[in-house]
């Protein structure tokens, strides 16, 4: 039930997506030509105001690494997270001046992208060109791993009713869908959605998850303080490293990054004017507040479910939230989060089909005039690139688990069938004399004692052996009544023994013998034997017949 609702209300979310992104275009005119087109097509006409300008960008920094990795961070090392706050606060106080330029020069030159800016600068179009592959290479990795925190976040919040295959397929389709119609003015609409979804779901978190699990925030933060102060310092929990030497260089080379990076410079091509700009650049750091929101969270998790590894960690706020609260609140948190994923994907396959459009293929003389609709074309391409990558990613990742998983069960299983040739059938660990856990050993008496060192163990196996080898060659060695070697027990094969039958006068002039154990075996005729094996058939005569003298192996065989 829970999953049904939780889905219906995210796949209600993703058509009223898709519907508001093509509704920006209704009613814009295309321009007078193909160059027109893809002004308006990559920088929204360059007509963007105020608010669009500033819930894009803060869309494009607002991530899913902000539900995911943040909150991670936070419960993994704690105070290093901040980071993240002080490049982005850096890089827009760096933007009020770096911002205004490059609009002012890619206006007055008619250019779309920063590639654009580079060939038209230096005056060489293969220039541009270089830049914008290098540049592909390197963001379809950012459009691959929004698509995997999609598929993540809407897995988890579909109770696993959307598998990661399905919800990455969703991720690609609706981004696609809108940003081939409406470019970046679709983004900036589906940015208020999104803005609004994430202001209003971080701000009840804030105020839930303290007084439902802690009772408020002064008994969760006296907590924190006591038993998890490492959290608030740096370098963090453990030996991460993270001290505050890296703080600052990573804080400092990030922000110089994130002021030119190519999505934020799309961000600005598309203001109306450079005061737009400088506006934004001040209102900017504001939107950072919500950062501090999944960072507690995510210390807060380390009291609530404690123990999480690896990429579980990452879901640490979700698993607040998920058993918590009603099936229709996890799924409105879901669509803020996959939103969060949605924006800045789609502004990265804008770019990246921006700059192949207007710098690579517009070299070709077929494409010069038909930018706009070879810019489409490479949107979709890169997202069906980052969504087999994603694929990939994931298969690669769930095939070494249990790959792993089964060669150890495989090394385990060998060393039980050791163990039992060598100490006889094993024990249940509940038993008396079984192993218990954490190799402790269960004693008799019910006492759990520490297992006997390996060393001492494999003495006593060894002499267990001799001492069973010792009483079989004693049983071989008795003799019954008619003189005959006699031996206790089952066969080999496990059968019971046959009974003995009196020798036959043929056989007892030929002075052979049945084999010690009673079993079809091997047999003495006339001073020569052959070898009873499991891959051997007895060496039989059949009476009338003549052995072959002096000749090994060489009677009738039946």
């Amino acid at each position: 039930m829970n999953a049904a609702v939780a889905t219906s209300v995210f796949g209600v979310f993703m058509v009223v997506t898709v519907a508001l992104g093509l509704l920006a275009m209704r009613g814009r005119r295309r321009g007078s030509g193909e160059g027109g087109g893809l002004a308006e097509w990559s920088v929204g006409g360059r007509s963007l105001g105020t608010v669009f300008i500033w819930v894009l960008m803060a869309g494009e920094g607002y991530t899913s690494f902000s539900y995911l990795g943040a909150a991670g961070w936070g419960y993994n090392y704690g105070a290093p997270v901040l980071y993240v706050v002080a490049y982005m606060s850096c890089g827009y106080a760096l933007g009020y001046v770096v911002g205004p330029t490059l609009w002012a020069y890619a206006r007055k030159h008619g250019l779309v992208g920063i590639t654009d800016m580079v060939a038209h600068r230096f005056g060489r179009p293969w220039l541009g060109a270089l830049v914008a592959v290098i540049a592909t290479v390197f963001l379809l990795p950012y459009i691959q791993l929004q698509i995997t925190g999609m598929g993540v976040v809407v897995s988890t919040i579909s109770y696993g009713a959307i598998s990661l295959n399905w919800a990455y397929f969703i991720a690609f389709a609706v981004t696609t869908g809108f940003v081939v119609v409406s470019g970046l003015r679709g983004s900036a609409w589906v940015s208020v959605l999104k803005d609004i979804l994430v202001i209003a779901t971080l701000g009840f978190l804030a105020i839930y998850v303290p007084i439902h699990y802690f009772d408020g925030y002064g008994p969760f933060l006296d907590r924190l303080v006591t038993e998890k102060s490492q959290w608030l310092t740096f370098p963090g929990h453990g030996d991460s490293g993270l001290g505050q030497a890296w703080f600052i260089t990573t804080s400092f080379l990030n922000s110089l990054t994130v002021v030119i990076f190519p999505t934020t410079v799309a961000g600005y091509l598309g203001a109306k004017n450079a005061d737009v700009l400088r506006r934004n650049a001040m209102w900017l750091p504001a939107y950072n507040v919500l950062l501090f929101v999944p960072m507690l969270l995510g210390m807060a998790a380390l009291f609530v479910v404690p123990g999480l590894v690896g990429a579980e960690s990452n879901l640490a706020l979700f698993k607040l939230v998920v058993d918590s609260l009603p099936a229709w609140a996890v799924g409105v948190i879901g669509v803020a989060a996959a939103l969060s994923s949605i924006v800045p994907m789609a502004v990265f396959m804008l770019v990246i089909g921006t700059m192949w459009g207007r710098s690579v293929l517009s070299l070709v003389p077929r494409l010069e005039r038909r930018q706009k609709g070879a810019a489409q074309t490479v949107v979709v391409a890169a997202g069906v690139i980052a969504l087999v990558l994603a694929e990939e990613a994931d298969h690669r990742q769930t095939g070494e688990q249990p790959a792993g998983r089964r060669r150890q069960e495989r090394a385990a299983a060998q060393q039980r069938q050791i163990d039992q040739r060598s100490r006889g059938p094993a024990l249940h660990r509940d038993e008396p004399g079984g192993q218990g856990h954490r190799g402790e050993q269960q004693q008799p008496d019910g006492c759990a004692q520490p297992a006997v060192p390996a060393e001492r163990q494999r003495g006593q196996q060894r002499r267990h052996r001799q001492a069973e080898r010792r009483a079989a060659r004693t049983a071989r060695g008795r003799r019954d009544a008619a003189g005959r070697r006699t031996r206790s027990g089952p066969c080999r094969s496990g059968q019971p023994r046959p009974a003995r039958a009196a020798p036959t006068a043929a056989a007892a002039g030929d002075r052979s013998r049945l084999s010690a154990d009673g079993c079809a075996g091997p047999i003495v005729y006339n001073g020569w034997r052959a070898e009873r094996t499991p891959a051997r058939k007895a060496w039989l005569r059949e009476p009338g017949r003549q052995a072959a003298k002096g000749k090994k192996g060489g009677a009738d065989e039946w």
